[in-house]
């Protein structure tokens, strides 16, 4: 039995019966607590009417020594891992107003990946989850997520190209941009992408300012799916600092971002 509070931030707490209804459940561990979590003050623009709010998706002078997530929902996902809606960053600190999947197995390891437009960070103003209230995945590995604040229900395809809270307006596009995976990730993570034709591809990631950390791929490349790691480290070597980059998939016709945070 896993358990979270909206109102008493206190991560997830694990408990365990060897037989429910009859042995009363006794307390295993917690998870869902981070340390030394870096954080800045930036708009966040939440609907439960905090405009902004320390925040983990870049660095700063504020250091938070240990932060818990206010967890608002917890579902497993098919795979048997646990996705726990975070609440609001205007309440629940820096590392609220998403979703983060947790391995239960090595739950001490933290989350292994975020989930959703984390407080709009992508700039879209679609799937923005704010303020989570639970997710459900569909036959075909769709993802639906839940959102208390803004009214909403947002409808992620199986490959996470598209988002939207209409399911009838997802169309799935021959350039697909993948999130990377694992996300947060620390040593490295995997970039997956897709392209339609044969044509000059260029891999690369920068930082929040738009400057270049490290070409990826910079090459012509065949139609169909591609992989390529990235080990959080510049053009020179030298491992980069804590903290949310972009990466951006540049062809001929068209240009694709996403972000990814690197944790030391």
């Amino acid at each position: 039995m896993y358990i979270g509070s909206t109102w008493n931030g206190h991560g997830v707490t694990h408990w365990n019966s060897t037989v429910p209804g009859v042995i009363q459940h006794t307390f295993v561990d917690t998870f869902a607590v981070a340390d030394e979590i870096d954080a800045c003050w930036d708009e966040i623009g939440s609907a439960m009417g905090a405009d902004s709010a320390y925040i983990a998706w870049c660095e700063d002078d504020t250091l938070f020594e240990s932060t818990a997530l206010w967890a608002s929902s917890l579902d497993f996902s098919p795979d048997g891992d646990l996705l726990v809606g975070a609440l609001t960053a205007g309440w629940g600190g820096p590392l609220g107003g998403t979703y983060w999947m947790f391995d239960v197995n090595e739950s001490g390891e933290g989350p292994f990946a975020q989930v959703g437009n984390w407080h709009d960070w992508e700039g879209t103003g679609e799937g923005v989850t704010d303020g989570p209230r639970g997710a459900a995945w569909d036959a075909d590995g769709d993802l639906y997520l839940a959102d208390f604040y803004s009214n909403g229900v947002y409808l992620y395809t199986a490959d996470y190209s598209s988002v939207s809270d209409d399911p009838k307006s997802v169309v799935p596009s021959g350039y697909v941009l993948k999130q990377n995976y694992p996300n947060p990730f620390n040593p490295d993570t995997k970039i997956e992408f897709t392209i339609p034709a044969s044509e000059h591809v260029s891999v690369n990631v920068y930082n929040l300012e738009g400057r270049l950390v490290k070409t990826l791929v910079d090459q012509e490349m065949r139609s169909g799916q591609h992989v390529v790691r990235w080990d959080g480290t510049n053009q020179v070597g030298t491992k980069v600092a804590t903290g949310m980059y972009i990466y951006q998939l540049k062809t001929n016709s068209t240009v694709l971002n996403r972000r990814m945070t690197f944790v030391k």
